[in-house]
This record gives structure tokens, C-alpha cells and sequence, in this order.
């Protein structure tokens, strides 16, 4: 017996169900599976996978439709563009959030902002306020002010220091 395209089983008795452009392994010893089309998954391809900006989908008969998403991209189908600055790494990918990891000395929800201390550390992250916080001997908000006392006098240093010196 010789199977009609589309039928498949000992007597060509079972109908093929494959949809949108799915390929069925018909014919006499077919099992009736079908293989999908790129962009189509699911037992019949009868699902059309949902992915955007370039991301890859989860495919096929035995798929999930389930995207991976491209540098930079998050959401489910990788519909959201990250807007972290400054070198700063997105919590991208379909389960991630969009959320920035600032780099160093960088602050702000997206660090879009670069702190300003000249020396000492930075309140930086996307919780961070930029603010500095001077070393021994340094003063001012951005800690450029340096102390000059002698003989044992100490220094009115910090971030609100004035470099006066106290005998």
C-alpha cells in the first residue's frame, strides 16, 4: 500500500494534522510527527513562537516556544531594551528584569551617573548617591582638598572639612 500525501498508518487510514507549513512523516511505516518550520512549535507546529529582536525561539514539535534573548534584551518574548549606562551589566534575558549592576564609581537607577571624588570612595550603585567619603588628611565634597598641618596639628578633614588646622 502507497500512502496519499498527508495520511500515514498500515492502511493509510490516519490523516496527517501537522499545521502551518509542518512536515508529517507520512506514508505506510509514518508515524505522523511533524516537524516543524523555524518560528513554529508544538505537537501539530500549531503555535507560532512570539520572540523580538532577534531572539531565538524554543521550536519544533517537542518545543516550549520559550525565547533566548539577544545582549541587552529582556522579557518573556525579549520585547525590552536594557537602558543601563556606563558600562553597566543588565539583568537581561527572558526572566531577567532590566535591572543594572553599575560599575564601579558610577551610580543611579540605570548609572547614568559618574561620581566625582577625586580620591576615596564613592556612595556609587543603583542605590548609591554619589557622595564621597575622604581618606585621612582630605577634605571637601569631592575630597581634592589636602591637609597641610605641621608640628602635630590635626586637620578639619571630610567631606565637609574646611582644611583648617587646629594647633
Amino acid at each position: 500500500c502507497i500512502c496519499q500525501d498527508g495520511f500515514y498508518g498500515a492502511s493509510c487510514e490516519l490523516a496527517c494534522t501537522c499545521q502551518n507549513g509542518g512536515i508529517c512523516d507520512d506514508g505506510v511505516n509514518g508515524s505522523g510527527t511533524c516537524t516543524c518550520p523555524d518560528g513554529f512549535y508544538g505537537e501539530n507546529c500549531q503555535m507560532a513562537c512570539a520572540c523580538e529582536n532577534g531572539a531565538s525561539c524554543d521550536d519544533g514539535a517537542m518545543g516550549t516556544g520559550a525565547c533566548t534573548c539577544p545582549a541587552g534584551f529582556y522579557g518573556t518574548d525579549c520585547s525590552l531594551s536594557c537602558a543601563c549606562q556606563n558600562g553597566a551589566l543588565c539583568n537581561d534575558g527572558a526572566s531577567g528584569d532590566g535591572s543594572c549592576d553599575c560599575a564601579p564609581d558610577t551610580y543611579g537607577v540605570q548609572c547614568e551617573f559618574t561620581c566625582g571624588c577625586a580620591q576615596g570612595a564613592c556612595d556609587d550603585g543603583t542605590m548609591g548617591t554619589g557622595a564621597c567619603t575622604c581618606p585621612a588628611g582630605s577634605f571637601g565634597a569631592d575630597c581634592s582638598g589636602v591637609c597641610d598641618c605641621q608640628n602635630g596639628a590635626s586637620c578639619d578633614d571630610g567631606v565637609n572639612g574646611t582644611g583648617v588646622c587646629t594647633c
